[in-house]
């Protein structure tokens, strides 16, 4: 397995998506937390429906926190790499050659899962890392506690949680459906739909914000105040993130076990 994810990684490299997407992902890093004026609107309120502004210096300290309220937009940043990585093996004859060492399907798939997860997480670091040193150089490091840092810390392990999960949704969709145009469109409708709809409904019914902990795209939200979170909601959406990721990787590996290999 570990020569499948040697050549992947070779093959990663090589390509362009990823040099695309982490230029990008850069520039929307510091366009958030180096605006054109002295500061920015920063969320201090917890509450997702009704959340109050304030403007504050973009300092280091500062940016992680706003880092983290955005941070679903890299909802959006996984898929280049899903179909980087998986997509390009049945575009070539790299299937048929991996199972023709006699390497079985489970490994052949978890070694695509792993590869992308590891991007995945490469991509949460890059985005917040770089973002919180941009705004420390320009601005200052702001103040930072020991408290403060574990809270960082926290909201950004709950939300990895929750890209994972959505990660192996796409590996899941990439193996089961095999056709990037349609890999694409399912993906952004599972992970888009929901928000928008709750959204919309938000403003006439109320009580729909008791079930944003249900959707992946406002668990990122909820999950950037960590601290202020209800444990309930906590421990359901990461409960659900936890689901999606054995469900789509148990019907991944099933369905790729039985699939045709032309």
């Amino acid at each position: 397995m570990m020569n499948t994810i040697r050549a992947d990684i070779y093959r990663v490299v090589r390509g362009k998506a990823l040099y695309i997407t982490f230029t990008l992902l850069i520039v929307l890093a510091l366009i958030e937390v180096l605006p054109p004026g002295s500061g920015a609107n920063v969320g201090v309120n917890t509450n997702i429906v009704n959340m109050n502004f304030s403007k504050v210096t973009v300092t280091g300290s500062v940016a992680a926190q706003l880092l983290l309220t955005v941070m679903d937009n890299l909802i959006y940043f996984l898929i280049p790499m899903f179909i980087a990585v998986v997509m390009a093996m049945f575009s070539s004859n790299a299937v048929k050659n991996s199972l023709s060492t006699g390497m079985s399907r489970v490994k052949l798939y978890f070694s695509k899962w792993i590869l992308s997860s590891v991007l995945c997480v490469l991509l949460m670091l890059v985005y917040l890392l770089l973002g919180v040193l941009a705004a420390a150089l320009v601005w200052g490091s702001g103040e930072w506690t020991g408290a403060y840092l574990l809270t960082i810390l926290r909201a950004f392990g709950a939300q990895m949680v929750v890209l994972l999960a959505l990660n192996s949704i796409g590996v899941f969709l990439s193996f089961a459906i095999r056709n990037t145009a349609a890999v694409i469109g399912v993906y952004i409708a599972f992970v888009l739909v929901p928000a928008v709809v709750g959204g919309i409904l938000s403003n006439s019914i109320a009580s729909i914000a008791n079930y944003y902990s249900y959707d992946m795209t406002m668990c990122m939200k909820l999950f950037s105040y960590f601290e202020s979170a209800s444990r309930t909601d906590i421990a359901r959406g990461l409960t659900l993130a936890g689901c999606y990721i054995i469900v789509s990787t148990v019907a991944g590996i099933t369905l790729f076990k039985r699939a045709e290999i032309k």
